[in-house]
């Protein structure tokens, strides 16, 4: 990985969270990058005394800082996203000044998400997420980690997290793929169902012109093609992109 990446993850269990989230902390380290953990569900004494149990020890709170999701996303109760960006911005200015290369991030947003859930704002957070694009401006490297069943509930949201990452971390093997690749190959398997295979090929290969004329990744782009499927009646067709993006995160 490299400063300016910005990850997905949907885990099953803590442990499979614990062992790709601690294991990001350990890498911006040895990057001589500042850390942040963004805890869900466990307070920060628990985190520090579980990431013991990893081999990771640092006393040196300019170089690794663990707070809470609702202490990070929402701590006067309300989400706003100008706020959080601010936050890390501080963070990375403060760890240049201390002579450390950026900023490493392993957030952990799963309460953060019920909360906005429960106060029908999930919309916020896909315009967040969407906010900060699938590649930094700025030297921070962020893995951000969600429960697989809150999103298994969501197509749409597995769909926009997708989008607005440049990977996503598998669940069995923890390999990195390349979301731009698998929203192409979804889709494109469930256009060839309706269009054939030269008129897909050829409506993709117009598609990867125009976009790189316009210097713009496919996964800005990609996900429009639903659209026009849905208006002609072929609403199973979303659905089968889901299940066969989330089929292909788990492996």
């Amino acid at each position: 990985m490299f400063l300016g990446e910005h990850e997905s993850y949907f885990y099953d269990s803590d442990k499979q969270k614990h062992m790709v989230l601690f294991s990001n902390l350990v890498t911006g380290i040895d990057a001589g990058c500042s850390t942040l953990y963004i805890s869900s569900g466990e307070n920060v004494d628990t985190v520090q005394a579980k990431l013991g149990t990893f081999g990771f020890k640092s006393d040196d709170p300019k170089q690794l800082r663990i707070v809470t999701s609702h202490q990070w996303y929402t701590p006067d109760g309300n989400f706003d996203a100008g706020r959080v960006v601010d936050q890390y911005r501080r963070l990375i200015d403060e760890a240049l000044d201390n002579g450390f290369a950026g900023l490493y991030v392993s957030a952990d947003a799963s309460d953060t998400l019920d909360y906005l859930s429960k106060k029908g704002m999930v919309e916020a957070w896909m315009d967040y997420e969407h906010s900060l694009g699938t590649t930094f401006k700025f030297p921070m490297e962020a893995i951000c980690a969600f429960n697989a069943e809150q999103i298994k509930s969501n197509g749409q949201l597995l769909f926009q997290l997708v989008k607005d990452h440049k990977h996503t971390i598998s669940l069995k093997s923890e390999t990195r793929i390349s979301n731009e690749q698998l929203l192409r190959s979804t889709v494109y398997r469930q256009l060839k169902t309706i269009l054939g295979e030269t008129t897909t090929t050829l409506f993709f290969d117009y598609l990867e012109n125009y976009i790189s004329a316009q210097n713009r990744p496919l996964t800005c782009d990609v996900g429009d093609l639903l659209q026009p499927i849905l208006r002609e009646g072929h609403s199973s067709i979303e659905q089968n992109i889901l299940e066969d993006i989330y089929a292909r995160i788990e492996l």
